[in-house]
This record gives C-alpha cells, structure tokens and sequence, in this order.
C-alpha cells in the first residue's frame, strides 16, 4: 500500500503541487472533500495506479471524521504523516508507522 504513496509524492515534487493544489486536481465536484471515486480516476489520470481495495485502504486511514470522504485537512495530515514516515522509515513497509502516528 505505501507504494503508491510514494508514487503521489513524487508526482507532487516533479509537478511542483502543494498539498491544496493535489486536492484540487483530485476534487473533480469541487465539493471540498473526495470520494473514493475522485481519489481512483485522478490519480489514474496522473498515471498513478490505485486498486478499489488501496483506494479503501487509504480512505480508512485518512477519514478520521468518518463521513466516508477525505477534507483538505485530512488528507493534508496524511501527507505530513506520510512524509515523516519516509524520513524516519526503518526498512520494514512503514504501513504500521504510518498508521500509529496517523492515530496519534
């Protein structure tokens, strides 16, 4: 699953893309929050491949409101979080760092 996190990241970093600009891209209804759907088809469109069963995942792990979408702040967290897992990452998958300091 942390795969394609990475492949987001990168994408961000070669097109130069803010957290808010990621959002916008993806936020297709422009509703300001995303739905699994929004997340599959733009991140498709970014040549990033995503299975429902990620898309799920990533949405389990980021809906800390539990409405069933993802909010600027929300996914903005994750990618903090995300990131700080990179740096600190310690050869395992970094899967179960991400998500205790996600819920903490």
């Amino acid at each position: 699953m942390l795969q394609f996190k990475v492949k987001i990241d990168k994408y961000m970093v070669a097109n130069k893309l803010g957290t808010v600009q990621l959002f916008r891209e993806l936020d297709k209804n422009q509703d300001c929050s995303l739905e699994k759907s929004e997340i599959i088809e733009g991140l498709n469109k970014m040549s990033i491949s995503i299975t429902i069963e990620q898309a799920d995942a990533m949405a389990c792990i980021l809906d800390s409101s539990r409405d069933g979408n993802i909010d600027m702040e929300e996914l903005s967290h994750g990618i903090r979080i995300f990131r700080k897992v990179k740096r600190t990452r310690s050869g395992g998958s970094g899967l179960d760092e991400f998500k205790k300091l996600f819920n903490n």
